[in-house]
């Protein structure tokens, strides 16, 4: 399955199994109650922090898969740090350094898939930037096997994952965002044992200037990869690829994502508004959408024209949600979502998610049963420091306002800054049916941890 959803083994678990682990996570974390403002009422656990070193942590990123959680952080020249809970994050697993030689590490992303984890990360090997790849075996506590997955002096950088089963796909870009910079991608067939010569095909830029931004997503056999420039497809495992143009005659493409459920594949992005052909509007957010596994896509339509940037996408059954930005960098930021239940035919109005100051890009939307949906953020509150927030939905999300809780603060009781707004995620969520669990970098008096919370 794709990243962070629940599989049949794991969908039942059993309710002694469960009821257990509820009073286990009672126990070991205090509910901290939000009050409810509209879908349903919601509850963090009191922050606990998971690196707990005297390192500098950064760039978390977690996921779930039945009770299992799983998080992942950098420590610059210390490597790449994995710790495992099999009880919802209750209990955790002690920290496992999952990478090899001592370059400095960062950028982490896992997938998780039955019962392997897979974690991509940038990391400096003779002055260079090259990409590593670990698969870690019996949900986080088997054994770990890295391996170097790129060569060269290209400086590659930002890798994305996503996996099903022993199938792995990872994009990354090479260069600066200065340079010449373009979208590779690689695959695996054997959980990572092995992998393909790096390709550009069908993502490399036209001319000068930057276009990396890979995003990846699997289904069955089914691989895609979308970067700022170009959309590729397999439908066999990476044995033979096509070129989609999904952007037509319309903007510019910038910061793509794409997710999908079954046959239901999406992909948004943003085009800046300097751009030609945009209507004479601001950033416009645009989606497009196939309901057969990627073989034909909809003419892209825009979904919004305000200075909506950043679109983060996220699909359960004939649903979807796409989470955006408006007017980030200043205290009139807002977080948006908009909600589809047919398969991408239609869109929701947006309904608002954040409070009033300055917000975040939107980390994460993650959803594991198609009711429950979690979209994830960062803001900056009246004393002037960096709150992370969620907005959930009980009921699928939609249209209406009291659809949803907005504004659910997850980092409650820290007076430091917790996952401060910047273009690499320093904050993520993931899900598994009502349970959402945040991590973020939190910092304060010269020093950097990662803290994990729950509901």
């Amino acid at each position: 399955m794709p990243i962070s959803k629940l599989s049949s083994d794991h969908r039942a678990i059993g309710s002694i199994i469960a009821f257990v682990a509820i009073i286990v996570l009672l126990l070991f974390n205090p509910l901290i109650t939000v009050a409810n403002s509209g879908s349903s009422q919601v509850t963090f656990s009191t922050p606990v922090n998971l690196s707990s070193d005297k390192g500098s942590a950064n760039y978390p990123n977690v996921q779930a898969l039945g009770s299992y959680v799983y998080v992942t952080w950098s420590e610059g020249g210390g490597g790449i740090l994995f710790k495992a809970s099999d009880n919802y994050g209750a209990t955790w697993n002690v920290t496992r350094k999952i990478s090899t030689g001592s370059g400095t590490a960062r950028y982490p992303l896992m997938s998780d898939n039955g019962s392997n984890v897979y974690v991509v990360w940038a990391q400096q090997v003779s002055g260079d930037l090259q990409i590593f790849e670990s698969t870690i075996t019996d949900h986080g506590y088997g054994t770990i096997s890295t391996r170097q997955i790129t060569t060269g002096t290209e400086g590659f950088t930002v890798p994305v994952i996503a996996s099903w089963g022993s199938d792995i796909v990872v994009g990354y870009g090479n260069g600066s965002v200065d340079d010449n910079s373009w979208a590779w991608y690689v695959f695996s067939t054997n959980a990572g044992s092995t992998w393909s010569k790096p390709s550009d095909y069908g993502l490399a830029c036209p001319g000068s200037g930057p276009c990396p931004e890979p995003q990846a997503y699997m289904w069955g056999t089914n691989m895609f990869v979308v970067a700022d420039n170009g959309f590729v497809y397999s439908a066999n495992d990476g044995s033979t690829w096509n070129y989609i143009n999904v952007n037509g005659n319309y903007c510019y493409v910038r910061e793509p994502w794409i997710w999908g459920y079954g046959p239901n594949v999406y992909v948004s992005w943003y085009a800046p508004p300097d751009t030609t052909n945009c209507n004479g509007n601001g950033a416009d957010i645009y989606v497009t959408h196939s309901n057969n596994d990627g073989k034909t896509w909809t003419n892209a339509s825009i979904l919004s024209t305000d200075g909506q940037i950043n679109p983060m996408v996220w699909a359960y059954g004939n649903s979807a949600w796409i989470a955006t930005v408006q007017s980030p960098g200043g205290s009139s930021s807002k977080i948006w979502a908009y909600t589809t239940t047919n398969g991408g035919a239609t869109w929701s109005q947006a309904v608002l998610l954040s409070g009033s100051g300055q917000t975040s890009y939107p980390w994460t939307v993650s959803s594991s049963d198609g009711q429950n949906v979690f979209v994830g953020f960062s803001q900056k509150t009246s004393g002037g420091n960096w709150a992370v927030k969620v907005g959930y939905s009980s009921t699928g999300g939609g249209g209406a306002a009291t659809a949803w809780t907005p504004n659910v603060v997850a980092s409650v009781g820290l007076t430091g800054n917790s996952g401060v707004a910047q273009d690499t995620a320093d904050a993520g969520i993931a899900s598994s049916g009502t349970h959402c669990y945040a991590v973020w970098q939190y910092s304060t008096s010269g020093t950097s941890q990662i803290y994990f919370s729950s509901t």
